[in-house]
């Protein structure tokens, strides 16, 4: 009799250091992703740092040259508006690339207000397209690590993009759930569905797989229930979230010792 509860204790034992193992490893992995992510941020930004530095700069050069160089020509000379047009298309160049400059260094995705820098976008693209545009909000607010915000914001705006561009619908939805156990991000829309919109090198949907992926969250494209397509990604609230710094187990125990006691 004295034999069987030893052989549960041990087994107990056994599953819980079984359990902390599983913990610890997860825990390890977390920081590791996180860590290689950050570095990748920081290579982002050296690299948008050098774009902008060199090739930026020397665009906006030449154009200043041009721009000279075409005030010099007559009023009525035939190639001024030629010129004209040219110049014009370099500046649409030009805004382009210091906006993907700007994305590429995650500047327009703070992690504590996703949904702000999401939202602008889905507004002014629900106007472009005559498309309705609805966010849904679900559970508290929570900061965000900053590599999820930016690949998050990344997707998202893709998403969005597609939904209005391509999918011929009435209506695109954002929702954002900040559950306890993940985060989810989803876009649907109730157009004409992916199978016949998606066409090959459409959609941007190996860049959006590619950057959930990197933050180790799960991507889901496909029909909605109703019909149209959704987008739905997923990621651990433990690779999600912003986790306050906390003492050690044995501080935090300590400290529910009233003063005084031994």
């Amino acid at each position: 009799m004295q034999g069987a509860p030893f052989k549960a204790l041990c087994a107990a034992l056994l599953a819980l250091g079984a359990w902390l193992l599983y913990r610890l490893r997860l825990r390890r992995v977390t920081l590791q992703l996180r860590r290689l992510l950050q570095e990748r941020a920081g290579e982002r930004e050296r690299i948008a740092r050098t774009l902008h530095d060199t090739l930026m700069q020397s665009v906006q050069a030449l154009l200043m040259l041009f721009e000279h160089a075409r005030d010099r020509l007559p009023r009525d000379c035939p190639d001024r508006p030629l010129i004209d047009r040219t110049l014009e298309q370099a500046r649409n160049a030009l805004r382009e690339g210091r906006d993907e400059l700007t994305a590429l260094r995650g500047a327009a995705a703070p992690a504590e207000d996703l949904v702000g820098a999401v939202v602008p976008l889905g507004h002014i693209l629900g106007e472009q397209f005559g498309v309705r545009f609805d966010v849904r909000v679900e559970g508290q607010r929570r900061t965000l690590c900053r590599d999820v915000a930016q690949e998050t914001c990344f997707i998202a705006r893709e998403a969005l993009q597609n939904a209005f561009r391509h999918a011929h619908a009435n209506e695109v939805v954002l929702e954002v759930v900040y559950g306890e156990h993940a985060f989810e991000l989803r876009v649907r829309d109730d157009g004409r569905g992916i199978r016949e919109a998606a066409r090959p090198g459409h959609w941007g949907l190996a860049g959006m797989r590619e950057r959930a992926a990197a933050i180790g969250a799960h991507l889901d494209i496909g029909p909605g229930a109703g019909g149209g397509t959704v987008v739905a990604l997923t990621v651990p609230a433990d690779q999600a979230y912003e986790r306050p710094a906390r003492p050690p187990w044995w501080r935090r125990l300590a400290g529910r010792v009233p003063a005084g006691q031994p």
